[in-house]
């Protein structure tokens, strides 16, 4: 399977999940958010997908690097900025580990803004 296949198989489980997709594949120069979800008014979620190989040991969330984390917000802040959103939403960071054909785990708040040196511009 490519990647877009295991981005479909999140993006199925989040919408049973009552979460309505706001964008996926969300680009700017030099970062990329895989899937933008919103559940319920103010809960806005950034998340990242990740497959693991058979025979990994280590979970999708320990992927990512400090680097991969601030590469996100960054990119979740032009969306904010982008869309206008207004400042009493709730934003979250997640990690969906898709598996060969199901979701393996999710990680609903994985890392925050305050996580990274971005989080001076909210």
């Amino acid at each position: 399977m490519v990647g877009k296949q295991y981005e479909d198989i999140a993006v199925r489980f989040l919408e049973t999940n009552r979460f309505r997709i706001l964008g996926r594949n969300y680009r700017i120069r030099g970062g990329e958010i895989d899937i933008i979800a919103q559940r319920g008014k103010r809960d806005i979620y950034f998340i990242e997908v990740r497959h693991r190989g058979k025979g990994s040991f280590a979970r999708a969330f320990e992927s990512i690097t400090q680097k991969k984390k601030e590469t996100i917000i960054k990119t979740a802040l032009f969306f904010i900025k982008e869309k206008r959103l207004p400042d009493n939403m709730c934003y979250h960071f997640s990690v969906v580990d898709v598996g060969d054909r199901e979701i393996e785990d999710v990680l609903w708040d994985a890392f925050t803004i305050e996580d990274t040196n971005w989080a001076y511009f909210l």
